[in-house]
């Protein structure tokens, strides 16, 4: 009798919880994972261009800007977002030169 208690406590503070807080799905998590994703790149990318417009010959940061430019124009970027990587890259160029 006990351990049916004990489980029907445990299953009505389950039920409180799910009613508390949304439910995340596993689709929620991959675009969560895919943001993140590209919000670090443009941060780098930001990072990377700000180094290069006070050394424009900066080699090794001309090197990650092209390994960069390649992410936003990859497959791979294409399947986290819909997003128009010239438009981003656009964008952060212009910011970063104004």
């Amino acid at each position: 009798m006990k351990a049916s208690r004990s489980a029907a406590t445990r299953a009505q503070r389950i039920q409180r919880m799910m009613e508390e807080k949304p439910v995340i799905t596993y689709q929620d998590g991959y675009e969560e994972l895919a943001h993140a994703i590209i919000l670090l790149a443009v941060k780098d990318y930001r990072k990377v261009l700000k180094i290069l417009a006070v050394e424009p010959d900066h080699a090794s940061g001309l090197k990650v800007k092209r390994g960069y430019e390649s992410f936003f124009y990859s497959r791979w970027f294409g399947i986290l977002t819909d997003a128009d990587p010239e438009y981003i890259l656009e964008r952060l160029n212009k910011e970063v030169s104004a």
